[in-house]
């Protein structure tokens, strides 16, 4: 969740240039010429410029000592205070088919500029190349693409997917809402703050949902999606399983289980307002359950179940400019709210609006 920086008044920001130096100037006897060009307006000058610069940073070195408004370099050293930092680049993981079966583990490949490592083999002439350049530059697109190795000369490949992908240094704003969820979320060892914090620190892992106690005393289910909402792979789902059994607390027993997003087809017939334009008031509709499905995957990891609410699709249509009323509403072949299995985010799927 992104967080909305707030406006800040700055305490100097009536100190500029030309108010210090005309302040300067007032402070005169009116009888000596402080006229632009004048011997005191030039030995004055010189000095308001200096002043007003030093107010500029000492408006700057404000702002930077709060989170909310601290520059991307002051932020991480605030964050350093709570022991956060943003997350690093990553590099990405492809699996590609080659022609041959002769690669040697850690020699290099290249594509269109591109350098890889190859790390490991999978199977028969399937390996799996690490990008030696960070960020999203290594996910190759999937289908035929041309390599070169040293062993082998250039070789026509199939890219069969991205185990990994290559993720840019979090941004500024997204660590600074990691930084307010710190203060307002205190963790301690076992408790579930601790489990979202900890579980999120891990690298492509996005929304985190917790669930104690699920399958008796001691037990623990830890649900997340990859850095992009979506399902996660089998390979993260295995590496936070490990690294989570490697922090939770004694007498605890943790399953980790991916988050599967579920699809979910929408129709209804509108009765329209005199004289609209009914393509327009249909183009409305569509964006407002857009945004209303956004809502439900937002607050997803917060609820134990996302419940998909038939009255409020119903009412999300009808407060739409330009709609008299909604008829043969369907929502996943149904007309009655949905409760989602912890696991099952809701997502818009088909939409169709006469």
């Amino acid at each position: 969740m992104a967080f909305a920086r707030p406006k800040q008044n700055s305490m100097f920001e009536g100190y500029t240039y030309e108010t210090v130096l005309g302040r300067m100037l007032d402070r005169l006897p009116p009888t000596l010429d402080r006229r632009e060009g004048s011997f005191l307006y030039a030995a004055l000058a010189p000095t308001a410029w200096e002043l007003s610069e030093a107010y500029a940073n000492l408006e700057r070195a404000l702002q930077d000592g709060f989170a909310a408004t601290a520059t991307r370099e002051s932020l991480i050293l605030l964050g350093r205070e709570r022991g956060l930092a943003p997350e690093p680049a990553t590099f990405a993981l492809v699996e590609v088919k080659f022609p041959t079966d002769s690669l040697e583990i850690g020699s290099t490949c290249t594509t269109d500029g591109q350098a890889f490592s190859v790390e490991s083999r999978k199977e028969e002439s399937v390996y799996r190349l690490r990008a030696k350049a960070s960020g999203e530059i290594g996910n190759l697109a999937l289908g035929k693409t041309l390599f070169y190795s040293a062993q082998a000369g250039s070789l026509l490949c199939d890219v069969l997917s991205i185990v990994s992908p290559g993720l840019p240094e979090e941004d500024t704003e997204s660590f600074r809402a990691r930084y307010f969820d710190s203060l307002s979320a205190q963790s301690f060892g076992g408790n579930r703050a601790d489990y979202v914090e900890r579980t999120r620190a891990i690298p492509e892992v996005g929304s985190v949902k917790i669930l104690p106690a699920w399958n008796g005393e001691g037990t623990v289910k830890v649900i997340f999606t990859d850095e992009n909402g979506a399902a996660p792979s089998e390979d993260l789902v295995k590496t936070v399983q490990e690294q989570v059994e490697g922090f939770a607390p004694i007498g605890h027993t943790v399953t980790v289980a991916p988050a599967s997003p579920v699809f979910l087809d929408v129709s209804a017939k509108l009765e329209y307002e005199e004289d609209v334009d009914v393509d327009a008031v249909q183009t409305a509709v569509m964006d407002a359950l857009v945004d209303r499905f956004d809502l439900l995957v937002q607050e997803w990891h917060d609820r134990e179940q996302s419940i998909v609410r038939y009255g409020k699709i119903h009412a999300c249509i009808l407060d739409c400019a330009g709609v008299a009323g909604v008829t043969d509403l369907v929502i996943a072949g149904g007309s009655e709210s949905l409760t989602l299995r912890p696991e099952e985010i809701p997502e818009l799927g088909d939409l169709v609006i006469e």
